[in-house]
């Protein structure tokens, strides 16, 4: 997919504005073909034939798409194509029997979808719209396997722009090719004599499981030459993959397993490294915390999500975390029941959620058992968020009442204050799917997610950062800014395959966790205290140590920093990175070797400082462990530092202990909303102390919805001036709908402004030019509709410029609709 075709956030946070349509009426029925069992990847010619079940009239319009995960499938499909017969992917349309133009959209979830639109005089009764997707076989099947797949077919019967779903006939069960590469999997870290499993998976070209698999099955071996007593792998499964269970080893060490072919001596596979103790006080466990399935917009059922993850992917753990306006009640308890029912002693199933309603997010919970705020009972089907009158909103907790949502942030922290869950961003750094970290609740977030198949969001610097890369989000700024996480990865997999996922445009992340035991107890508060690290898919042993203790930890010394690091690669190592405080303060080349073992000494630290190791492979993989966080008792040490909105006023809140050489403490404000505060352009609030270990400060101050408030701590030190910070508020700008109109508001300093009006593809579809003089809090009308006159069906985001001012994008605030909704 192209950068510029906005991910599936920003279309879900858009359209909340409209009411709920009612039950769409089918239109017609689709006849599809092909049909029937195929190969993934193999080349074929999509039919679908719709007839007219009444007259058309000008205007209306047939729409053939995929479902949304087909679309950004890695590596990519055969997308639609109307400009050359003689490439892959070209369309053509014949209405009774005759060629008939053709049009081809791009939009953000189905770039490239076809649409035929009746011209003068309309369509008949009974005209047959025969579409060929393909013409010639130069179409090909999906690459990733799916059973039931069929495109499908949009109809607007009057030209009103009101889309239905059509009825259809005719769908395909697409299977795996033939076995290419193989993947084998032992778990990380065992006791001695602790029975375990060793997993061996094969992946046609596409990376699809597959279980066409040819010649006797391999026995396992343990690399360096010792044979583990003989053991044959048994034949293939169905699901790709083969495990031989009850393996032991008896004696301490790090081990590699082969998995050798008597037929093809050169045709074997090294498994990830297992470090075996006699009693180890801690296991390593690898998952994919971040998935999706049919009850959202994945691509398969929950079952095969869980299936996929302790079997072809065999993870130790993984949660399903489908999107929150897509969950109804049934559904939900669906996901509770599988969460207790795919746990084994060696898997964990998580409960979870993804929060898509501004500034993504998953909500984890600690047991199976949870009452989130799920969707309000609208649409459920994304085409009719993206292109037809649905709206995506959920019902949040907010106080002893209930708000309709629509990226309203304190309501999900209201929510969470009331629960044991925790939150984790996901895609921080993007503006489509959140880049405001900074104003959310630190204290419910105890990790970020730093890479996923959308790809980092550690730094600016990376080479496969997130599209649409916000660096107002990044791993590092926040980290700079005082915030105190871990980091984890996952495969946001919309293909339903978690851990091995082909969707993404980078790699799959993994998360790696060091917990007490095995169990979903233990594993929820390793996650929280921060004992994880993230890598883009390798499974290597990483420990990364501050004066002894593990990442995610926090000290306060004044005494040299000893940071240490002890890797077992899977593959070779390049070489690592230490960042300290936001740059990359040692590195050490390793030469292409397995295992790493060292030390450096960081001896004149001064102020708050964090450290965390990168490690990379030499075949590009990378691994980020969570910081180890160090305080020095000579400057401020921060425990809690928030702004918070408390009756319309701004209350800032500073837990902490001043240093031994602290001379002042000043608490600065900057009022702006481009993301990027930095540390200047700040005017002093007042001057606190923190003798009794806490301030409650409130200033009267209280600034337009839209616009959000900076505060940062200046520190005057006798070693020098340190800044602590910044945090920000924000307060969210209402919006109403008056006599046709959209009415919201914003502030103005009273120089000319431009308000931008942005559709779900990014484009900017109408300008509201605002004139001199107007200042304070303004309202703006907008008719909905774009320069030509058209309504925008499916609003996204506003925007106001004022010189070289401007807020970030919002949305509108739907105003509650029923009595007794606040």
């Amino acid at each position: 997919m192209k950068n510029k075709a906005w991910p599936l956030i920003w279309l879900i946070l858009a359209a909340t504005i409209f009411a709920c349509s009612p039950p769409p009426q089918p239109g017609g029925v689709a006849f599809i073909s092909a049909t029937g069992p195929v190969e993934a990847g193999a080349p074929t010619q999509w039919e679908v034939i719709y007839r007219a079940p009444e007259q058309m009239p000008a205007g209306a319009q047939v729409r053939i798409l995929f479902p949304h995960p087909y679309y950004s499938n890695r590596p990519p499909n055969v997308l639609p194509q109307i400009r050359n017969p003689k490439e892959d992917g070209y369309c053509a349309l014949y209405v009774d029997g005759k060629p008939t133009p053709l049009n081809v959209a791009e939009t953000a979830l189905y770039p490239r979808h076809l649409i035929a639109n009746a011209r003068s005089g309309g369509w008949d009764k009974g005209a047959e719209l025969r579409f060929l997707l393909g013409e010639g076989k130069t179409f090909r099947f999906p690459h990733a396997a799916s059973k039931n797949f069929a495109p499908f077919v949009l109809v607007d019967l009057r030209g009103d722009g009101d889309l239905q779903k059509a009825p259809a006939k005719g769908v395909v069960d697409i299977g795996p090719g033939p076995a290419t590469t193989m993947r084998l999997t032992a778990p990380a870290w065992m006791a001695v004599g602790e029975p375990f499993g060793v997993t061996l998976t094969h992946f046609d070209r596409f990376g699809n499981p597959t279980a066409r698999v040819t010649g006797p099955p391999p026995k396992l071996e343990i690399a360096g030459g010792e044979t583990a007593a003989g053991r044959d792998f048994p034949p293939v499964n169905d699901a790709g993959f083969r495990r031989i269970d009850n393996v032991t080893l008896d004696r301490p060490g790090v081990y590699r397993f082969v998995a050798a072919f008597a037929s093809e001596p050169n045709d074997k596979v090294v498994s990830n490294p297992l470090r075996v103790e006699e009693n180890p006080a801690r296991r390593l466990l690898f998952g994919d915390p971040h998935g999706h399935s049919t009850i959202s917009d994945g691509a398969q059922s929950a079952d095969t999500f869980y299936e996929t993850a302790r079997g072809a992917a065999a993870l130790d753990f993984a949660a399903l975390t489908d999107h929150e306006w897509q969950i109804d009640p049934g559904e939900w308890a669906d996901m509770q029941i599988h969460c207790r029912k795919f746990a084994t002693p060696r898997f964990t199933a998580l409960l979870a959620w993804e929060y898509s309603l501004g500034g993504h997010g998953i909500v984890y919970y600690p047991t199976c058992d949870a009452t989130p705020p799920i969707g309000e009972g609208g649409t459920r089907e994304l085409w009719r968020v993206a292109l037809g009158r649905g709206r995506a909103a959920s019902w949040q907790r907010l106080g002893s009442g209930f708000r309709l949502d629509f990226g309203f942030k304190p309501a999900l922290w209201e929510t969470l204050r009331t629960t044991d869950a925790f939150f984790v961003p996901h895609t921080s750094a993007t503006t489509d799917m959140g880049d405001e970290a900074d104003q959310d609740d630190g204290e419910r977030i105890p990790l970020y997610e730093v890479y996923s198949g959308h790809g980092s969001n550690f730094s600016a610097a990376d080479p496969d950062r997130v599209p649409n890369f916000a660096s107002s989000g990044s791993i590092v700024r926040l980290l700079n800014n005082g915030r105190r996480f871990g980091l984890i990865a996952g495969s946001d997999s919309h293909d339903t395959r978690p851990g091995i996922a082909t969707w993404g445009r980078a790699p799959p992340g993994l998360t790696a966790v060091w917990a007490a035991t095995r169990g979903r107890t233990d594993l929820i508060e390793a996650m929280r205290q921060r004992h994880t690290y993230a890598t883009t898919g390798h499974r290597s042993i990483i420990e990364f140590t501050a004066n002894g203790e593990p990442m995610g930890s926090r000290l306060i010394t004044a005494a040299p920093v000893h940071l240490g690091w002890n890797i077992i690669g899977d593959g070779k190592l390049k070489h690592l990175e230490i960042w300290r405080n936001g740059v990359v303060w040692r590195t050490t080349e390793l030469k292409d070797v397995l295992d790493a073992t060292g030390e450096t000494v960081d001896s004149d630290h001064l102020g708050p400082c964090w450290y965390l190791l990168v490690v990379h492979l030499t075949d590009g993989g990378r691994a980020w462990t969570s910081p180890v966080y160090v305080d020095d008792p000579r400057t401020l040490q921060l425990d809690k530092f928030a702004a918070t909105d408390v009756g319309g006023v701004n209350e800032i809140v500073i837990h902490g202990k001043a240093g031994t050489g602290t001379r002042k403490l000043t608490l600065l404000r900057q009022h702006g909303d481009d993301g990027m505060p930095g540390h200047v352009g700040y005017e002093p609030v007042g001057e606190f102390d923190l003798d009794a270990g806490q301030v409650n400060y409130r200033e009267p101050f209280s600034i337009a919805p839209g616009l959000t408030t900076y505060y940062l701590i200046e520190e005057r030190n006798e070693k020098g001036v340190f800044r602590h910070g910044p945090v920000a508020l924000v307060r969210y700008p209402g919006a109403e709908f008056v006599g046709g109109n959209f009415r919201f508001f914003a502030w103005r300093r009273g120089s000319a402004a431009n308000v931008y009006i942005r559709d779900l593809d990014g484009r900017i579809v109408r300008t509201l030019h605002l004139p001199l003089g107007q200042k304070g809090l303004i309202p703006i009308t907008w008719d909905g509709k774009d320069e030509s006159g058209h309504a925008v069906r499916s609003l996204a985001f506003f925007q106001v410029h004022e010189g070289d001012r401007r807020t970030r994008w919002r949305a509108l605030v739907r105003p509650p609709e029923e009595e007794g909704v606040l």
